[in-house]
């Protein structure tokens, strides 16, 4: 077992930005929803409260697919930054600009990596990252640049 850079497996994808006249709030053919950090939740995803946006402003790499993680990315509490999800099965929608995408590569196994997003190590970390501003912002270099724990995907599991 040895450290890495969580950077070595993981892609970290922008949320979508929109204006307010871009949105709606029911679904209709065309749109797709749009996760915010408030469906976000300690138990999960929470659906309610969703908006919809065209499925042409988004771009096909932010499209949520199995296994990738969303987490609020800025926020005015530092408590709320790093708040995560992990999606099991593809999901046919996408994610606001507050927050941000992480996919895992094939060198990790996306329970592991979930797990790992869920300790109190990488809870601290991140709050100690975004201290100072108003509104806090979740670099990528402070999730790329993180200690992760490896060993090899069969022990992962």
């Amino acid at each position: 077992m040895k450290f890495q850079k969580l950077g070595q497996h993981i892609l970290q994808i922008r949320g979508i930005a929109y204006k307010p006249e871009d949105i709606i709030s029911e679904p209709i053919a065309g749109y797709v929803p749009i996760i915010k950090s408030n469906n976000i939740t300690e138990d999960g995803f929470e659906s309610s409260n969703l908006i919809f946006i065209k499925r042409d402003y988004i771009r096909p790499e932010q499209f949520v697919k199995r296994g990738d993680i969303v987490l609020t990315a800025s926020s005015g509490s530092k408590k709320t930054i790093g708040k995560n999800i992990q999606f099991d099965s593809d999901y046919d929608g996408s994610f606001g600009a507050f927050c941000k995408l992480i996919r895992p590569k094939a060198t990790v196994n996306q329970k592991y990596l979930y797990h790992f997003f869920k300790t109190r190590f990488f809870r601290e970390t991140i709050e100690k990252k975004v201290q100072g501003a108003n509104i806090s912002n979740l670099r990528n270099e402070h999730i790329d640049n993180l200690r992760f724990r490896t060993c090899s995907i069969e022990d992962q599991i």
